[in-house]
């Protein structure tokens, strides 16, 4: 995975929490400090982001804090369920060449490991 995917998928995070914070602003759901409290947070999440891989910001993103900032829930479920399709594809794939190898209970077991 390149660095190119990490940035596109931290511009994405980022997108989607500046999404998220311009929409409750606008229904008056959110006030400008709790914008910027958000705001600061995700800046802070993502400092490091040039030395991150995009595992590694996900791990950020699954890992946001919730609790104090319960707006983040529905990026963090979407990110989640893009990454379990991400890896149900990626087993797919793997699944398919080890069983065109002939490599059957490598095939099965990776199946399990991920079922």
């Amino acid at each position: 995975m390149s660095n190119q995917d990490a940035q596109a998928y931290r511009k994405e995070i980022q997108k989607e929490v500046l999404y998220l914070i311009k929409n409750k602003l606008e229904a008056g759901e959110m006030d400008a400090t709790r914008a910027k409290e958000i705001s600061v947070y995700i800046l802070d999440c993502f400092k490091a982001h040039e030395q991150m891989n995009k595992d590694e910001m996900y791990q950020k993103v699954k890992n946001f804090d919730v609790k104090k900032f319960p707006e983040l829930i529905k990026i963090t479920t979407i990110a989640i369920k893009r990454h379990l399709e991400d890896v149900r594809v990626k087993v797919g794939e793997v699944v398919g060449e080890l069983i065109k190898g002939k490599k059957f209970k490598e095939a099965i077991l990776l199946l399990r490991k991920y079922s």
